[in-house]
């Protein structure tokens, strides 16, 4: 199954009253799917401009009857906390904050310079990791220091300057680890929040 959406204004999380998907089977079937969604306190407003185009493929055909989804929104997650734990050759950053229960599977941190011009790093734990360190509803991940390691190059560590720390929990209902291995009925949900850094020399 082939399936194109194509909008206008507003972005994926900030997300539209309503989106329709155009699907065409292999055997030439078509058919639509409205997707509501339920935009938990965003506006379309919220979302920026521009033009956003999503394409979703599948090979062999309809899984299940083409029919209406509702899709509500996760909650936000609240504002963690980076506070630099290591200057020097090897600057260290560590992250703390809350995850929502919904956001069962885990949590990662991913760090771009803001022009995305430097030397990215993540994290990523599993909530079965997050139990065994104390809490599966917050978080505290420390980058380790891996300066140390043979042959790691010095020039490989985070870039001075501004970064963006941007910090994800997800959960899923269904099936796998880090994704959810798609299946009918089942649903994914995550979401993100952005702290900003100061790298030292």
């Amino acid at each position: 199954m082939l399936c194109i959406w194509r909008g206008g204004r507003g972005s994926l999380i900030a997300a539209f009253a309503a989106l329709v998907l155009s699907c065409d089977d292999p055997a030439g079937n078509s058919g639509s799917i409205q997707v509501t969604l339920t935009p938990a306190g965003l506006s379309v407003s919220q979302g920026g401009t521009g033009s956003i185009s999503v394409s979703i493929s599948r090979g062999g055909g309809f899984a299940a009857p083409v029919a209406d989804q509702t899709l509500a929104l996760g909650p936000t997650m609240t504002a963690s906390t980076a506070t630099q734990v290591a200057a020097g050759p090897y600057p260290k950053y560590r992250f703390q904050g809350a995850i929502p229960a919904e956001y069962n599977k885990g949590v990662s941190v991913d760090i771009t310079t803001v022009n995305e011009a430097g030397n990215p790093f993540s994290i990523i734990a599993t909530n079965a990791w997050l139990a065994g360190a104390g809490s599966q509803s917050t978080f505290d991940l420390t980058m380790p220091d891996v300066s140390g390691l043979p042959g790691f190059p010095a020039a490989a560590r985070l870039t001075a300057g501004l970064s963006d720390a941007s910090v994800s929990a997800f959960g899923f209902n269904g099936p796998g680890i880090f994704d959810l291995r798609p299946s009918l009925g089942n649903e994914f949900k995550a979401a993100a929040r952005s702290v900003q850094i100061g790298v030292p020399q």
